[in-house]
């Protein structure tokens, strides 16, 4: 009997001990900042402690991004390997290294505004917790464009005021230095205070609003897909940073800015469908044929019926 009473505490709030709290919950004031733009959140730390699945830096550090604060569905698996996952990576580790004191600057291009290092999946979760590696809290702080915000037992918060929105217009003392690629094109220029732009987001592949003239950077992996049309007109489209894309604006106006996807990837998804169809119906018969077989095999092996004497 006393063996279930810790069975019994935890089923009366009916938690099963487990916490009250989330990640998400701490950090639930962040999307109110989207007035200013929208924004990635950069997690690291230990992987078990990530709210979702991301990259593996070095032996027990991870990171994963999300889209303005807590993780929903469109972040819960990783981003490909395209666009800037390896520049977080390479970001991180040079400074890491003690090669630089404004990973913000590194950062910025990315839209990451936030630099959050959990400690816990969740506040007062049971079991120990799972720190980051010990070098990495010092060399957030030593960061010149990093500032601690928040900080407890479950997790830390470090805000990048060198950040940019996602969807900005390019001061144009960077504009020149965005037509490089790699760490050094994004440690050459200032972003912070780029003013946001298509402010009417319709889906994570479509936005509209307004822009003005100049050139208008996108922070997403850089892909011949996206299109951004100004009062009617495509304006045209290169690469930024080496990953991301930033389209020529001529004169500013009315814009709608979509990702087409290859008229072939439909088609391509059928024929997946198909293969997949085609395998399971191949199960299903094979499964079928073989309980046939069974059958077959019992019936067989099975003894002759004993003839029964009647009126005996």
């Amino acid at each position: 009997a006393l063996s279930a009473l810790p069975i019994l505490r935890g089923a009366l709030d009916g938690r099963w001990n487990m916490p009250s709290k989330d990640v998400g919950q701490l950090i639930s004031w962040m999307p109110q900042q989207r007035s200013h733009g929208d924004f990635r959140v950069l997690w690291l730390g230990d992987p078990e402690a990530l709210p979702l699945d991301g990259w593996q830096l070095s032996k027990g550090l991870a990171y994963a991004t999300s889209w303005n604060g807590s993780s929903t569905a469109v972040d819960l698996w990783p981003g490909s390997g395209q666009g800037a996952t390896q520049l977080i990576d390479d970001a991180v580790t040079v400074a890491r290294h003690d090669e630089t004191r404004t990973l913000g600057h590194l950062l910025a291009p990315m839209a990451i505004r936030y630099v959050v290092v959990p400690r816990r999946m969740a506040p007062g979760a049971p079991g120990p917790a799972l720190p980051a590696p010990a070098d990495l809290a010092p060399t957030l702080e030593q960061q010149v464009d990093l500032s601690l915000l928040q900080s407890d037992d479950t997790l830390s918060v470090y805000e990048n005021a060198a950040w940019a929105p996602s969807r900005t217009k390019l001061p144009s003392s960077a504009v020149e230095g965005s037509r490089s690629g790699g760490l050094a094109s994004a440690g050459e220029v200032d972003l912070a205070g780029a003013p946001p732009v298509l402010r009417s987001p319709k889906s994570p592949v479509h936005d509209a609003g307004s822009v003005p003239s100049g050139q208008v950077f996108i922070s997403q992996a850089a892909d011949a897909g996206w299109q951004l049309k100004v009062n009617g007109h495509t304006a045209p489209r290169r690469r930024a940073f080496g990953w991301a894309n930033a389209f020529s604006v001529s004169a500013g106006g009315k814009a709608t800015l979509r990702h087409h996807t290859s008229p072939a990837r439909p088609l391509a998804i059928l024929f997946e469908l198909a293969l997949w169809i085609v395998a399971l119906r191949w199960l299903w018969q094979a499964w079928r044929a073989r309980r046939r077989a069974r059958r077959a095999a019992a019936a067989t092996d099975a003894p002759p019926p004993v003839p029964v004497a009647v009126g005996a």
